[in-house]
C-alpha cells in the first residue's frame, strides 16, 4: 500500500500493516498465537523462526490490522500492551475470550461514546478492550471539539491537502502526486 505522509512524501507500507503496527514480545509465543486465534479470532499470516526453533516474528491479522509477535529473550524481554479490538458482536467475542482462558477486566456494557465493550487480560498479561461500535457517529463530534477549543480534523492545517493526496493515491493518480512532490523540492 502506498501512503502519502503528512509531509506529502510517498511511503510504502506492506499489505495488512498500518503506519503504526503493534509488536509484542511474549514468553511462550507459540501458545500466545494459539490463544489469539482461538480467543479473539486472529488469523496467522506468517512466521519466521529463530535457530532455536522459537518464533522470531509472527504476524496475526485481525480484520485489516496486523499484530506482530515474537518470543521474548534477554535483549527483548516480555512486554505489555493494551489493544482496542473491534468485533461484530462484543458479547459473543468476550465470552469466547473468557472461555479460552482470558481474565475478566470489565464486563461488557454499553459505553457513552457509542461502543458496547468489555475488557479482558490475555494469557501474556496484555489488556484487550473488545468493542462493538453501535453507531456510525465519530467518537468526537465537531461541535463538542469546538466548545473545548480543539479544531476538527477537516479544519486542521494541511488536512485538505493530505486528504486530496490520499484520495489521488487511492484513485491511482500517482503521477499528480509525484509532480506535487517534485514541485515542493
Amino acid at each position: 500500500m502506498q501512503i502519502v505522509h503528512q509531509k506529502g512524501l510517498l511511503m510504502h507500507v506492506p499489505p495488512g500493516f498500518s503506519i503504526v503496527t503493534p509488536y509484542v514480545f511474549v514468553n511462550g509465543a507459540e501458545a500466545y498465537l494459539a490463544f489469539l486465534k482461538q480467543a479473539l479470532g486472529g488469523i496467522e499470516r506468517g512466521r519466521s523462526l529463530r535457530p532455536d526453533g522459537k518464533i522470531a516474528n509472527a504476524q496475526i491479522a485481525f480484520g485489516t490490522s496486523t499484530v506482530m509477535v515474537s518470543e521474548a529473550q534477554v535483549d527483548f524481554p516480555a512486554s505489555r500492551a493494551a489493544f482496542y479490538l473491534y468485533v461484530e458482536d462484543a458479547d459473543s467475542a468476550f465470552e469466547r475470550a473468557i472461555a479460552s482462558g482470558a481474565e475478566l477486566v470489565m464486563e461488557v456494557a454499553d459505553m457513552p461514546y457509542g461502543d458496547r465493550q468489555g475488557g479482558i487480560r490475555d494469557i501474556a498479561g496484555n489488556i484487550w478492550w473488545v468493542s462493538q461500535r453501535l453507531t456510525a457517529e465519530p467518537y468526537f463530534k465537531a461541535d463538542k471539539l469546538k466548545r473545548r477549543g480543539i479544531a476538527p480534523m477537516e479544519a486542521r492545517p494541511g488536512y485538505q491537502t493530505r486528504n486530496r493526496l490520499h484520495r489521488d493515491m487511492q484513485l491511482g493518480s500517482l503521477a499528480s502526486t509525484q509532480d506535487q512532490q517534485q514541485h515542493r523540492r
